[in-house]
């Protein structure tokens, strides 16, 4: 069906193929009011077809838009090449004997122009049948909308959208229950100046539906341009009909690539990305937060059960797990119910050694020493295309993400930023030197920089500045314990667990000659086995496999009371968590 907009587009719904009686009669295109655009705080707001709309209820936004059918989050600019997404098909609750309407897309252009290509699932009420229909589409403006295939309520979606060649666009959406997906190469010339996350209400006969009254909707893994768009609350965009907020979007994650929209006026709490825990046989689960009580420690929910998984990462707003064949794989958001299928494929190379998630993607390193970013794009078939290559050096021994960039340490103690320029043929030129100590055995990274551990146990913090050819004098001592065994960066600071099970924090400050100050315990435990950073606090594994998460509350002469026990299941073999970047 013909998608019309005027500044913002305006779905119509023409039919359902054979999965239900036809919703709405297909729209006749209309033409933009003559009338000046309102304005609000933060953007002007595209026209509507039928009449421009006001803000309305939109006092709970500091900043952005309104619309009379869109509902997100709209990115401008230019050159926009390829977005992408997951969610999970939300369920149409009755609206009685009223039509009513919505689809939930991503796409590229309309937001201030009549191009658009776009692709995602619609979920309506019909109002004579009293039932609800779902299905996946696709289209490219002006031509009508195409059916894609049936899908139902707590589907997990994927879509991606990309400019092949000058003239070619790939549009994928996979569903990842029923396995059906759309696979389209199709031409389009538009503008390319806005890329846009939406839950829409569609039209019928010309004119805005009733926004159906769906679920909330949750978009994970938000890319643009194979990056994370790094989303801002001045790009949001709220829904009003008849003078009424009736869909509103959450903040974001704490990755800036994750939403959530609720219907009504309400913002939704923004989605986040808790702790996961990885069994010996490949089981993967999330916390709610819930702590332990004296009856068990409930807050735990599956997201897999694939004895292949050897590895987790958290970060970029998600978590990814890689498979002894190599393979990679992000989560959509869904948890397990009868099967566990809210994963997608990135990748399946054998020669993947080792991931890392941070700074909106997640990267792997090869058995060979060659370092790839991932663009978010999909496996489709055996294809995995969705990935750039940054580094080809055998030096390579390990990888950390974070600061909008990644890191790598080599086999002789140098440590190297990406500056984000990939390989041109054999040459990969976009690294800068940041030290080149043979004593550097370990790194991590939080939002903000890099941290090295020594094979003595000191632990330094990059400044940024890089090696020149007087040496590498980038680096503030931090600490030089011997007892250190390990370090972990999340937020703004770094932590480091001894020998005997002791965790400390930093303060930030730095040694002077032999004394570092610059540090509070935070536990003596000698269970404790590894330690992993957020974007807070800090989480600790025990030999027992119970995980415990700290409060910030120091030791003091009597304990160390500052943890609150997640879960205590002897299969835990590892944890993760964002570092917040």
């Amino acid at each position: 069906m013909n998608r019309n907009l005027c500044g913002l587009v305006v779905a119509a719904i023409v039919g359902l193929g054979t999965v239900a009686t036809p919703a709405f009669a297909a729209a006749t295109p209309a033409q933009a009011p003559a009338a000046s655009q309102p304005t609000v705080t933060g953007q002007v707001v595209p026209a509507v077809h039928l009449a421009p709309k006001t803000c309305g209820k939109c006092d709970s936004l500091v900043s952005g838009s309104s619309s009379g059918n869109w509902s997100g989050y709209v990115k401008t600019g230019s050159n926009f090449s390829s977005i992408s997404a997951t969610w999970t098909v939300p369920t149409v609750s009755s609206t009685g004997s009223t039509n009513s309407a919505s689809s939930t897309w991503v796409g590229i252009d309309g937001w201030s122009n009549s191009s658009l290509i776009q692709s995602g699932t619609e979920q309506d009420w019909n109002g004579s049948t009293k039932s609800a229909s779902y299905y996946a589409w696709w289209e490219i403006l002006p031509a009508n909308e195409t059916f894609g295939f049936s899908v139902s309520p707590g589907d997990n979606i994927v879509a991606y959208i990309n400019k092949a060649n000058a003239t070619q666009w790939t549009i994928y959406l996979l569903d990842r229950n029923n396995g059906k997906t759309i696979s389209q190469t199709e031409s389009y010339s538009g503008p390319r100046t806005s890329a846009e996350f939406i839950q829409e209400a569609t039209t019928e006969n010309g004119s805005i539906a009733p926004l159906a009254h769906d679920s909330t909707v949750n978009f994970y893994n938000t890319r643009v341009n194979g990056n994370s768009p790094s989303l801002t609350s001045s790009e949001v965009v709220t829904m009003d009909q008849n003078s009424s907020q009736v869909s509103t979007p959450s903040g974001l994650n704490e990755a800036a690539n994750g939403f959530s929209v609720k219907y009504g006026a309400s913002a939704p709490s923004a989605p986040t990305t808790p702790a996961f825990q990885r069994h010996t046989n490949g089981a993967i689960y999330s916390s709610t937060g819930v702590a332990c009580s004296s009856t068990g420690c409930p807050g735990w929910n599956e997201l897999d059960n694939n004895s292949a998984d050897v590895q987790i990462a958290a970060g970029a707003g998600s978590v990814f797990q890689r498979h002894s064949d190599g393979s990679i794989w992000e989560w959509t958001g869904a948890a397990c119910t009868s099967v566990c299928d809210g994963w997608i494929e990135l990748d399946n190379n054998a020669a993947d050694i080792g991931i890392v998630a941070g700074s909106g993607s997640v990267y792997q390193l090869h058995s060979n020493g060659s370092i790839w970013r991932s663009t978010g794009s999909p496996c489709i078939g055996t294809s995995c295309p969705g990935w750039i290559e940054l580094d080809n050096n055998p030096a390579a021994k390990a990888i950390a993400a974070g600061g909008g960039t990644v890191y790598q340490l080599h086999t002789n103690g140098s440590i190297w930023r990406s500056t984000g320029v990939a390989c041109s043929g054999t040459s990969c030129p976009g690294w800068t030197e940041l030290d080149n100590n043979p004593a550097a055995k370990a790194i991590s990274a939080n939002a903000s920089t890099v941290y090295e551990l020594h094979t003595n146990g000191s632990i330094w913090k990059s400044t940024g500045v890089a090696c020149s050819s007087t040496g590498c004098p980038g680096w503030t001592e931090l600490d030089n314990n011997p007892a250190a065994t390990s370090i972990s960066a999340g937020g703004s600071t770094v932590y480091q667990l001894h020998t005997n099970g002791s965790i400390w924090r930093s303060t930030g400050v730095a040694c002077s000659g032999a004394s570092c100050p610059g540090w509070t315990e935070l536990d003596n435990n000698p269970a404790a086995k590894a330690i992993v950073a957020s974007s807070s606090t800090v989480y600790e594994l025990h030999t027992n496999g119970s995980i415990w998460k700290s409060t910030g509350v120091a030791c003091s002469s009597t304990g160390c009371p500052g943890w609150t026990e997640l879960d205590n299941n002897t299969a835990t073999t590892a944890v993760t968590v964002s570092n917040g970047s």
